[in-house]
């Protein structure tokens, strides 16, 4: 097996399998503990499409499609856990008040 057929291979396992956590994530929105699953997904997709653009594309275009995207993904990523520990922090907040 070359070095190609392996690099494609796991390119379209990124890109199914991202696709699936990403359609997972965006469904299940509001689900406690799948907040996570459509950054993630979107993370392994684009992963998957830059390698399967390795070497078809210029590297110069390539890297700044890697920087802009990846950090788009990584400021999406921190979004939805500041807002992950805000509701978690109103939840606490409610059974305090419960209980007293």
């Amino acid at each position: 097996m070359s070095f190609d057929s392996l690099s494609t291979g796991i390119a379209w396992f990124q890109l199914v399998f991202g696709g699936a956590y990403f359609v997972l994530g965006l469904r299940s929105k509001g689900s406690h503990g799948t907040e996570y699953f459509a950054p993630l997904g979107l993370w392994f997709v684009l992963g998957g499409v830059f390698r399967l653009l390795n070497g078809r594309v210029p590297d110069e275009v390539l890297i700044t499609l890697y920087v802009l995207s990846f950090a788009a993904v990584g400021v999406w990523f921190v979004r939805v856990q500041r807002a992950f520990k805000a509701r978690s922090r109103e939840l606490a907040r409610q059974r305090e008040q419960l209980k007293s």
